[in-house]
């Protein structure tokens, strides 16, 4: 099974924390979504810091990983994460 690699970015730092994989682009934005929603959370404390990455895919059967040529794609940031979650 092929899945998407995602990095949260703490634009504060100016890094990526450690790449997690998700099935689909959609599943990570939903659970970004949700960490976003929680005040407990880094990002629901401060989501004008934090952003969600496309970094690249990875296949599970023969363990190969791609990463995009061109670096990773922006997806979301907290703050859109959250106006998004409002919307429903």
């Amino acid at each position: 099974m092929k899945t998407v690699l995602i990095a949260v970015k703490d634009t504060k730092q100016g890094t990526f924390g450690a790449a997690l994989w998700f099935r689909t682009i959609e599943a990570a934005i939903r659970e970004f979504r949700h960490e976003a929603m929680n005040p407990d959370s880094m990002i629901g404390k401060y989501p004008e810091d934090h952003e969600l990455w496309y970094v690249g895919k990875f296949d599970q059967e023969t363990g190969i990983v791609t990463v995009e040529i061109t670096g990773p794609l922006f997806l979301v940031s907290g703050v859109m994460a959250k106006g998004q979650e409002s919307e429903k």
